[in-house]
């Protein structure tokens, strides 16, 4: 496909398919991923601007920046954009019919979806990174409504959530919101039901490449072996690397419960 005038404004969308064009994506991508390595609030804001403009650019998104947006979103505590992400791409082209090519389509437009409907109806479009980020939000959510007490403020004098410290993260803006429409009775059954459903998603991952959740707890399995799913599992652990130790510690926490619990076999 020939180049056309103005790029910028009459390629948008399809820039991939613009071959002269890849280069410039490659270095865009080259210049985001550096900004990761400056382990900085500012530097994972700057490259999630990146990545998320290299979308608007490419809708098909040829260089797989759909695995690594969720996960900044989750770094920066963006959780409900994070879940709109994911449910974007997981039902976006669930028949086929999706037409990348036409720019007029919405794109990215899911807005406020219920992060605590169940997953099991379209996760099977999730590549494995999406699930693992999925499976991370799922936990955070839980952790916040399972610590949810209604008797804070009459106890403490202050009102629920109590302010973070530095062993508790912030309480998620998704829970915050759900807690001042529901009564504290309905606070145990939402925390099972989101128990259940990240301890699904962990089942999910775990078919889909049975070396994830051993590497994420030993970084040095992933050396053990050569072959695809070893090395799917070294890219996915690099793709969803994280400076949030709270955040990798909540997962492997689960990781080795559910092993003790024989869930995974």
């Amino acid at each position: 496909m020939l180049l056309p005038s103005n790029v910028f404004e009459n390629g948008v969308g399809m820039f991939w398919g613009l071959i002269d064009t890849r280069d410039y994506m490659r270095a865009r991508f080259a210049a985001a991923d550096a900004l990761l390595q400056i382990s900085t609030i500012k530097a994972v804001e700057m490259a999630l601007a990146h990545f998320q403009d290299m979308l608007r650019l490419c809708r098909p998104d040829n260089l797989g920046v759909r695995d690594i947006v969720p996960g900044l979103l989750l770094r920066l505590d963006r959780e409900q954009e994070c879940y709109d992400f994911l449910k974007w791409w997981a039902v976006v082209d669930y028949d086929g019919h999706y037409d990348w090519s036409d720019a007029s389509l919405p794109y990215l437009d899911i807005r406020g979806a219920n992060a605590f409907e169940a997953v099991d109806a379209f996760t099977s479009s999730l590549s494995l990174n999406q699930l693992v980020n999925l499976a991370l939000l799922k936990v955070h959510i839980y952790a916040d409504m399972d610590s949810y007490d209604p008797q804070y403020m009459d106890d403490f004098g202050s009102s629920w959530p109590p302010p973070p410290t530095e062993l508790m993260r912030p309480i998620g803006e998704i829970t915050k919101k759900k807690v001042r429409t529901i009564r504290s009775s309905a606070v145990s059954g939402i925390s099972e039901s989101l128990k259940d459903q990240y301890q699904a998603l962990f089942r999910m991952v775990h078919k889909a490449n049975p070396c994830f959740w051993e590497a994420l707890v030993d970084a040095s399995c992933h050396t053990a072996g050569y072959g695809p799913k070893c090395q799917e599992t070294y890219q996915s652990l690099i793709t969803n690397r994280s400076d949030n130790t709270r955040m990798n510690m909540a997962l492997k926490v689960e990781v080795l419960a559910m092993k003790a619990l024989g869930i995974f076999l």
